[in-house]
């Protein structure tokens, strides 16, 4: 199974493959900021607080000497390129991912062998959780096929096509709530859709091939027009709900007017990915 880096341009680079491969380090340690009071014995908590993760690691490259030259200047490339224009990469970890940006690099000879190259590099990553993503989809009761042309997500998901009724279930398993997206298809006017207790509704209209995107982890509210144009309508959310509170665990009914599809992107977050189970994978 592939350990990969994804740079904000779209590049991807196998941290275990032939030419590279990650020697040391690795993305499972983290740590929780207990929040306290000082009392006469020990401390009060009354929280939990997580910093930004670090991660240190080293890759070392194989080949001749230009060969990896030429690998190294294209890696330089594109952690520069996330850092100047503040857009991170991806680190994908089985099932798991996490926005990351390469802060530093030190390249010289292998410690192992003396015509291959380390190149030990400072992963910082600004939301410290890995975030495994599950897709769930609704269809408009009028069956028509919703063109999603255009929509590449950078990952796999796993798929659960729900049937076209207005009233579904979602569960989510285990005992943490979950982040989420929300894709809301056009055309249809003020889209509103319930899961369990809460409801979430827009006061916008979306033309055919139009979509608004909600965002509880970045707390953004957008519409993606037909031409590619993203406008913030944040302010037209109804303001009696809660637009970015986690979906507690457990089973929810999914209520909506059926006369618009939408997906709803569950971001099932972990503070380390979960372990791949493959002997040839020892990040």
């Amino acid at each position: 199974m592939e350990v990969v880096y994804e740079s904000s341009s779209g590049k991807r680079y196998n941290l275990v493959g032939k030419i590279m491969r990650a020697t040391s380090g690795g993305f499972h340690n983290y740590k929780w900021n207990p929040k306290t009071k000082k009392r006469e014995f020990g401390d009060r908590l009354y929280g939990f607080t997580k910093d930004s993760a670090t991660y240190d690691m080293t890759l070392t490259l194989r080949g001749s000497l230009d060969e990896r030259k030429k690998y190294l200047n294209e890696l330089h490339e594109s952690f520069e390129r996330d850092v100047i224009t503040r857009t991170p990469g991806t680190i994908y970890y089985g099932d798991y991912s996490i926005e990351a940006y390469i802060i530093s690099s030190d390249t010289g000879p292998s410690d192992d062998m003396i015509y291959w190259s380390d190149c030990k590099i400072e992963i910082y990553c600004e939301y410290p959780f890995w975030t495994k993503r599950i897709l769930h989809h609704f269809g408009s009761v009028t069956n028509k096929i919703i063109s999603t042309d255009g929509f590449d997500y950078p990952y796999d998901y796993l798929y659960d096509w729900s049937n076209s009724i207005v009233n579904q279930k979602l569960v989510i398993a285990g005992e943490i709530p979950a982040s989420f997206r929300m894709i809301v298809y056009g055309g249809c006017e003020n889209p509103t859709v319930s899961i369990g207790e809460l409801t979430y509704k827009v006061n916008t209209s979306l033309l055919t091939g139009e979509y608004l995107v909600i965002d509880t982890i970045k707390k953004k509210i957008i519409k993606v027009k037909n031409n590619g144009e993203e406008v913030n309508v944040f302010n037209e959310r109804d303001r009696e709900a809660d637009f970015f509170e986690k979906i507690p665990a457990g089973s929810h009914f999914v209520a909506w007017s059926g006369g618009f599809s939408f997906d709803i992107e569950l971001m099932i977050e972990r503070s380390e990915p979960e372990w791949i189970l493959s002997t040839q994978t020892e990040i």
